[in-house]
């Protein structure tokens, strides 16, 4: 973290506005202690003696700061957002303040913001490449697939060493219909230093994509022996319904569901593997468009807004 390389510099902070002349000497004795308690790996008492700092010198910003890192990894967003947002006001020109904040807002699905806070970091620092690469994530998540592939190439030129500067890429480009030149991005990305996992689940979908359901299924099963999942076993299942091994398909689709009974996409994806049986089948076993009903009927329940669903059952 770069605030605890100020550790050395904390006497230039016995200058703060009143009543800081006995405020912040308090304060910055805390924040050495904080500092050495994190150096010694008491993460615990350096949040507790950080949150005694701030309480004693609201405006000390460096233990803002380091308070709101370890926020951060500790996933209390909100907590972090407080402190990032106090920092964004006490120091506006910081484009490290901004990009965080960014973080925050982006952890907490608060889009806009996040939105605004990267082209905040990005107008103080246009060489910002974590704000380039979040940002196109972003504007992916809002539907600024243009926006989002700009974003992403910009993030891979300012640095090409950044896996999710081409990981986001690709998915832009998927999302662009631009499959052959996504999966270049995501083998790009493979080839740089960081988690392969989130990389090749994105590669395994863009392969489906391009209807190869052979080279989808090898990258899965190597992702469900690293850790299964209900996405994986659900990804899978389309990659036996595009090869047409129907009972395979309908296998990975009930194991996604004993992962998460509420996955929609798997209840549907099942119910009309159900219905292909059936179909295949002469139309003989009642009991496979029978299912298909529940299982449809079951995922209206958990999401009521599908209509094409809902004409399904309305056709049976």
């Amino acid at each position: 973290m770069k605030y605890l390389a100020l550790a050395g510099l904390l006497l230039l902070w016995g200058c703060a506005a009143p009543p800081a002349k006995v405020a912040a000497p308090v304060a910055l004795d805390q924040y050495v202690a904080a500092v050495n308690a994190y150096q010694a790996g008491q993460i615990e008492q350096a949040r507790r003696t950080l949150e005694k700092a701030i309480a004693v010198n609201p405006d000390l910003t460096m233990a803002r700061s380091m308070l709101g890192g370890i926020y951060l990894s500790d996933n209390r967003w909100e907590a972090a957002l407080a402190q990032y947002q106090a920092l964004d006001t006490l120091d506006p020109y910081s484009s490290d303040n901004a990009y965080h904040l960014g973080v925050c807002y982006q952890l907490l699905n608060q889009l806009l913001q996040a939105e605004k806070s990267y082209f905040k970091a990005l107008a103080l620092d246009p060489k910002d490449s974590r704000s380039a690469v979040n940002l196109s994530l972003v504007e992916l998540s809002l539907g600024k697939i243009d926006a989002a592939m700009q974003w992403a190439k910009t993030a891979t030129e300012l640095n090409h060493a950044s896996a999710a500067a081409w990981t986001h890429l690709g998915m832009a480009l998927d999302a662009r219909g631009e499959f052959v030149q996504a999966e270049q991005a995501y083998r790009r990305a493979l080839e740089l230093p960081g988690p392969q996992g989130p990389i090749l689940r994105s590669l395994a979908t863009n392969l489906l994509y391009q209807q190869r359901p052979t080279d989808a299924m090898a990258l899965l099963k190597q992702l469900i022996a690293a850790g299964d999942s209900a996405s994986l076993r659900k990804r899978l299942g389309d990659a036996y319904a595009l090869r047409h091994d129907l009972d395979s398909a309908a296998r990975e689709y009930r194991a996604a569901l004993l992962f998460n009974p509420g996955y929609t996409s798997a209840m549907n994806e099942l119910a009309s593997t159900l219905m292909e049986q059936y179909r295949k089948g002469l139309q003989l076993d009642e009991s496979l468009p029978a299912e298909a009903h529940q299982w449809w009927q079951r995922s209206l329940r958990e999401n009521p807004n599908q209509p094409k669903v809902a004409q399904l059952l309305r056709g049976q």
